[in-house]
């Protein structure tokens, strides 16, 4: 099994209200990863390329997040959701890309906050 297809499995052996998590912060993270298209110090784009693929993966994330709010996950969607994130083409691409996943799976895995300074929860 591929790396693709082991986060595939991942991702739709979640619960909704994980997997709901997991989305929105994934959204986010890509977010971050489209101001890398951005020009420098000024208000245009010199990665177009770059943002548009963004824009496409965003729109899977946010169709397959929409489902899953309305109760009608789809596992096929989630796969696709998982091979376009991180099966990029180009290498620098995917090292943004693969962080983005790693970032919004740390949102759903890492241990929650301690609830007070003292560490008790």
């Amino acid at each position: 099994m591929n790396e693709i297809d082991t986060q595939s499995l991942w991702l739709t052996e979640l619960d909704d209200a994980r997997k709901l998590i997991f989305l929105a912060a994934l959204g986010h993270a890509l977010t971050v990863v489209g101001r890398n298209s951005y020009e420098m110090f000024g208000s245009g784009v010199d990665e177009p390329e770059q943002l548009r693929l963004i824009n496409e993966i965003m729109h899977r994330v946010m169709a397959c997040m929409h489902r899953v709010a309305l109760g009608k996950g789809d596992p096929a969607l989630e796969r696709v959701v998982a091979s376009w994130v991180l099966g990029a083409e180009d290498p620098s691409m995917g090292r943004m890309l693969d962080c983005a996943w790693r970032t919004a799976k740390d949102a759903v895995t890492a241990p929650p906050a301690a609830a007070t300074a003292g560490g008790a929860a």
